[in-house]
């Protein structure tokens, strides 16, 4: 089993995405299965008010790894009752190349 949960936030403040990503629904998942899903990104802007226009318009090298992030938290559970939990991957949707980076280094700035 799976726990996920995407954390997601635009400028900071957090937004809901769906229970698959807020961690409040489970994934069962198989060795060697892909599982892929998906949410809409300008749903989740709109939350704050935001349109994919505007966050493009608004993009600049100062704010482009803070407009839209992800902390990702994946916890792996087995039949037995073993957790694992992993350490959590900040990402951040770029939207000028339409794709999430994950930022591979620690910072402080991290809640």
């Amino acid at each position: 089993m799976l726990g996920s949960e995407c954390n997601l936030r635009v400028y900071g403040d957090a937004v809901a995405a769906h229970d698959a990503y807020d961690g409040r629904e489970t994934w069962l998942v198989f060795p060697q299965q892909m599982s892929q899903g998906w949410f809409n990104i300008e749903e989740i802007t709109q939350k704050k008010g935001k349109t994919i226009a505007t966050m493009v318009a608004e993009r600049s090298t100062a704010n482009a790894d803070s407009q839209l992030t992800m902390d990702l938290e994946l916890e792996f559970r087995d039949e037995l009752g073993a957790r694992r939990k992993l350490p959590t991957r900040r990402h951040y949707f770029d939207f000028d190349a339409w794709r999430w980076v994950p930022i591979l280094t620690v910072s402080e700035q991290w809640d």
